[in-house]
């Protein structure tokens, strides 16, 4: 042991914090599977505007057309509507409640959910990439029990809207599609 090395912390534990600082620094979250699909430059909002589709789900194992709420029941179809004057109209989005038992992600719907909003573009989160902090676009939801924010996936239109649940590593995700006019 050096003199400088308190005596309750072994010897490798200095290599790990540099591995760990390293690795943190070197960009992004290495298990995001959307981490090289986020949008990185502002949309305008007419690229938006439409109604967006669920299409994928990975919360749990059952396919969209077989979420049921807890009593049971099935959903019409989910969707989402972005208008241009900033108000958005959502029907039968699952709403998630995560459970954290012997340390795993156990996802359930505790109902389904329709209302309305209003909804903008805005920074939701960022990224490291070789160039420096990147900044990723979503979209800052009021007045909705949805969520607070959501994070937009494409570069340019037709973008689509992820809700991502608990650590953004674990790939816990909602997507939705525009649909086609």
């Amino acid at each position: 042991m050096t003199s400088h090395q308190r005596p309750d912390v072994p010897l490798h534990w200095p290599r790990l914090a540099l591995i760990l600082c390293l690795t943190a620094a070197s960009g992004g979250c290495p298990h995001d599977s959307h981490i090289d699909s986020y949008t990185r430059q502002k949309p305008t909002a007419n690229d938006l505007v439409g109604t967006y589709k669920l299409t994928a789900q990975n919360l749990n194992d059952r396919p969209i057309a077989e979420l049921k709420s807890p009593a049971g029941l099935a959903a019409g179809p989910c969707t989402i509507k972005l208008y241009a004057d900033g108000i958005l109209e959502y029907r039968h989005v699952p709403i998630w409640v995560g459970n954290w038992a012997n340390g795993v992600d156990q996802w359930s719907i505790k109902e389904f959910a329709s209302g309305s909003g209003k909804w903008e573009i805005d920074v939701v989160g960022g990224t490291r990439d070789p160039s420096g902090v990147v900044e990723l676009y979503g979209l800052k939801l009021t007045d909705a029990s949805l969520a607070d924010s959501t994070l937009l996936l494409g570069s340019k239109p037709p973008y689509e809207i992820v809700f991502e649940f608990g650590d953004a590593d674990a790939g816990n995700a909602m997507r939705f599609e525009i649909v086609p006019e």
